[in-house]
């Protein structure tokens, strides 16, 4: 951190009645839990996923009778349940890998 950011968190720290450090572990806390949360949604996301995959097989695996409804929902859960995977992937690893970033980040924009 430069002294400028420093004086930034200092005030910010001092208009909430807290230390820095209490300050800047409680945001890096809060990252972690963020990247754990993302993590839940992408880990329900690919469940979903997984029963849309396999109602699909099962539609599919029955001779003679194509049942377009379950094929249909299948297909759709299939790609409904890939869309967290794309949209939270890169906070996720990013909240887990580097919650200091984060929380500069955070703090930045809180200041600005």
């Amino acid at each position: 951190m430069n002294s400028q950011t420093e004086k930034m968190l200092e005030t910010l720290a001092g208009k909430l009645g807290v230390s820095v450090q209490y300050l800047w572990w409680v945001m890096v806390r809060g990252n972690k839990v963020e990247g754990y949360i993302l993590l839940s949604f992408i880990v329900l996301g690919l469940l979903v996923s997984l029963i849309g995959f396999l109602a699909v097989r099962y539609a599919w695996s029955r001779e003679g009778s194509h049942d377009d409804v379950i094929e249909n929902g299948g297909l759709t859960a299939f790609v409904i349940g890939f869309i967290p995977l794309v949209l939270f992937s890169y906070w996720c690893v990013m909240d887990l890998a580097m919650p200091e970033y984060g929380a500069m980040t955070d703090i930045l924009s809180k200041i600005k």
